[in-house]
């Protein structure tokens, strides 16, 4: 199964699932430790969460995840992050 992060859109994590994704949105201000893997994972995220230090703290969050290894994909003022 793949996951989809959604760290901008939600004051509280909520989960759920679309078109055979496990998404899940979470506050950057609530950071969790996420640990486990899959097959591919997706990190979406604004651009102004990598000036003010946000987005590396979300993906360091991932702790079964190389911090060094996101793939970065800029779309509009978006940036999607993977493994």
């Amino acid at each position: 199964m793949n996951w989809l992060f959604l760290p901008h859109l939600a004051k509280l994590v909520v989960t759920g699932y679309v078109a055979g994704l496990r998404f899940i949105v979470i506050h950057p201000d609530f950071i969790n430790r996420w640990a486990g893997r899959t097959d591919k994972i997706f990190v979406i995220m604004r651009e102004t969460m990598i000036q003010d230090g946000r987005a590396g703290a979300v993906l360091k969050s991932f702790v079964s995840y190389d911090v060094n290894g996101w793939d970065q994909t800029h779309v509009e003022r978006m940036v999607i992050y993977s493994q």
